[in-house]
């Protein structure tokens, strides 16, 4: 949002002509994280893309609020058919075994 509101200010004073590229400028300012899934989405003008890439970063910063993911914690463990959660009624991931 800080950006955001930085960026608005910066351009209020620029012609109409020369806002054509703005939301290209807009969009390599952003963090690594947010191009990334901006690109997933069709936008139709600047406005868009701002609106997209502030959801992109609330959606962001709530999963940021829970922490670490839980295979980035270590909390995995092989159990040879698979990946299992150490914690009991936990979700379970199996790799499928399949037949020679």
């Amino acid at each position: 949002m800080a950006y955001r509101e930085k960026f608005e200010l910066l351009v209020a004073p620029l012609r109409r002509e020369e806002r054509v590229m703005l939301d290209s400028i807009f969009f390599n300012g952003l963090k690594e994280e947010i191009q990334a899934e901006l690109k997933l989405y069709e936008y139709h003008d600047i406005a868009d893309l701002m609106g997209r890439a502030l959801l992109i970063e609330e959606k962001n910063d709530a999963i940021g609020k829970k922490g670490v993911s839980v295979r980035d914690r270590g909390d995995w463990k092989d159990r040879g058919g698979g990946m299992r959660f150490r914690s009991a009624g936990d979700y379970t991931k199996v790799k499928p075994k399949l037949k020679s």
